[in-house]
């Protein structure tokens, strides 16, 4: 769907493009704005793994692993609401010995998301979440909740500096700017928020030890927005 959406968008930005151009005089500019935020969430991607020899010995041992999971983040009070559990695979769990290909048992895989409103508990929650068995910390990402009011702000700064970017190159070539004719956001070139991983590669796998991280600095995230303005223009 992704590919679809940067496809339609393409199509439709050559369409912009050719519109009327042979027929009014015109000038096509981008305008970029980037808003700097500071975070007020962080979004965390657990994957829970389970091997066991038979299915159904790994089925409820798997359950009995989501289930030790959900309760941890219930009792750093991560609500519910804010969690989500995909829904559980189970395969053949196939390895590599003496350079063969050998089954051995079954793997459940779960993926576990939540996320957390207080940038305070990351330290208790990477500590807690790398003693849990086979837990797999993905990622986690700062965010805002406040995002849709961040991105407005930034469309319309990216509005403003189309408009001051024509006004420029008009001026050089001594001719006048009037009304927007069109005007594109670029989905294909909008990089929405570009969030700074917390944990980098980490990987809070049982048996490892957390106690030597450190505080994090959530610094800001970049909300940047592009637009695609055509302006009329007339000869001074």
């Amino acid at each position: 769907m992704k590919f679809i959406s940067i496809l339609t968008s393409i199509l439709f930005f050559f369409s912009f493009l050719k519109a009327d151009s042979t027929e009014i005089p015109h000038v096509l500019v981008t305008g970029t704005a980037i808003v700097e935020v500071v975070p007020d969430e962080m979004h965390w991607s657990l994957q829970l793994t389970t091997i066991q020899n038979s299915v159904a010995a790994t089925a409820e041992a798997h359950d009995s692993h989501v289930s030790t999971v959900l309760s941890f983040l219930k009792e750093n009070d991560i609500s519910e609401e804010d969690t989500k559990t995909s829904r559980i695979s189970i395969t053949e769990n196939w390895v590599y010995r003496n350079n063969n290909r050998v089954k051995e048992g079954y793997k459940a895989m779960t993926t576990v998301t939540f996320k957390s409103k207080d940038l305070e508990d990351y330290r208790s929650l990477w500590i807690g979440l790398s003693k849990l068995k086979d837990v797999e910390v993905s990622s986690v990402t700062f965010d805002t909740s406040d995002r849709i009011r961040h991105q407005n702000e930034s469309r319309l700064k990216a509005v403003t500096a189309a408009k001051e970017k024509v006004v420029a190159m008009a001026g050089a070539l001594d001719s006048l700017v009037h009304e927007p004719l069109a005007i594109l956001e670029d989905q294909a070139g909008n990089t929405g928020y570009n969030f700074r991983a917390v944990l980098g590669n980490f990987s809070g796998r049982s048996g490892e030890s957390a106690e030597s991280g450190t505080s994090i600095s959530p610094g800001a995230i970049s909300i940047t927005t592009r637009v695609n303005v055509k302006f009329r223009i007339s000869s001074n």
